[in-house]
């Protein structure tokens, strides 16, 4: 499908273009939804259309707020998602089986996963964009890359502001609860600081476990459900080491199930044999953890012992 503003050079124009630029709203707004056939291109009265048909000021200009009232409405009246990353709409959504992720502030939406997911706007989330350990670099995200960090995702938090060091995503245990959830500190869009020579395309996650047997009674003592096993990883950290909670492991597994559809991660797995990837295959995307991505071999482990464990494919009973 075509798409184009009036080829007018007034501000209103140069605004829309600006902004399509950043979140390529031409392309993925649901325009039929909102009687617009844009078949042939989109003019200034569409624009106007679309704002009225969202209950917004109609003036012509799509932004950040037009965009985040258009999800709104399709939520409240039309029982309907939009994922703006991709321009996916997915009807007749149950309200309890969708969660979301920021992206340039507007919601992405994650399916079926087993806990809450706190953005960092949530008022349980963890917001890090304070601490400035990241960049506004613009860039086309095609894989994720996992890792392990803090001892709970609030713990994390507090190693990150005050590092120059920060990943987009966290799966733990809540320091204060308990309970099982998913924390994002960074917008996705945001290049957060997480692996050397992989941040600009990649999303950072962490798992907020330690594996190291010295963190066991920390574990055990907070209901964790966790033993010493043999590190089915050779050649990766210790020979024995602590397993992981199935909570945390099934949270992690849909997370990068979720996110490879969402925004549209290539689908590439990468397994515990195949060790140090090379930069191009790094470059085609995928789904690889800090081990496979170090690149100045100083000795990532993480999360080796772990991975066959998390990765989707292995899991098919979990997403």
């Amino acid at each position: 499908m075509y798409f184009s503003l009036e080829k007018t050079k007034s501000a209103k124009n140069k605004y829309n273009v600006k902004t399509d630029k950043r979140f390529n709203w031409l392309q993925n707004v649901p325009w039929s939804i909102f009687g617009v056939d844009a078949s042939d291109g989109i003019n200034h009265q569409e624009l106007i259309n679309l704002q009225n048909a969202v209950d917004v000021d109609a003036d012509g200009l799509i932004g950040l707020g037009t965009l985040k009232q258009m999800q709104f409405v399709l939520r409240r009246d039309y029982d309907m998602v939009w994922n703006p990353c991709t321009g996916e709409v997915t009807e007749n959504v149950d309200a309890d089986s969708v969660q979301f992720v920021l992206w340039k502030g507007l919601e992405v939406p994650l399916f079926n996963m087993p806990c809450q997911v706190h953005t960092y706007a949530d008022p349980q989330g963890i917001d890090l964009h304070f601490a400035g350990s990241f960049s506004k670099k613009e860039r086309t995200i095609n894989a994720a890359i996992v890792h392990w960090g803090g001892l709970n995702p609030q713990h994390l938090g507090r190693v990150f502001a005050n590092r120059k060091a920060s990943s987009h995503l966290a799966v733990g245990i809540c320091e204060n609860t308990g309970e099982i959830g998913v924390f994002q500190y960074l917008d996705i869009a945001h290049v957060a600081w997480h692996a050397v020579g992989a941040n600009q395309n990649t999303i950072g996650i962490d798992i907020c476990q330690q594996p190291e047997l010295k963190h066991l009674g920390y574990y055990k003592k907070r209901g964790y459900q966790v033993d010493t096993i043999e590190n089915p990883a050779r050649g990766y950290g210790p020979r024995k080491i602590m397993s992981l909670d199935f909570r945390i492991k099934e949270a992690t597994s849909c997370l990068l199930s979720s996110l490879v559809c969402s925004f549209g991660l290539t689908e590439d797995y990468a397994t515990l044999e195949d060790g140090l990837i090379s930069k191009d295959r790094l470059a085609n995307g995928g789904v690889f953890s800090h081990f496979h991505v170090d690149f100045k071999q100083v000795g990532k482990w993480d999360v080796a012992p772990w991975w066959t464990e998390i990765i989707p494919e292995n899991n098919y009973d979990l997403v």
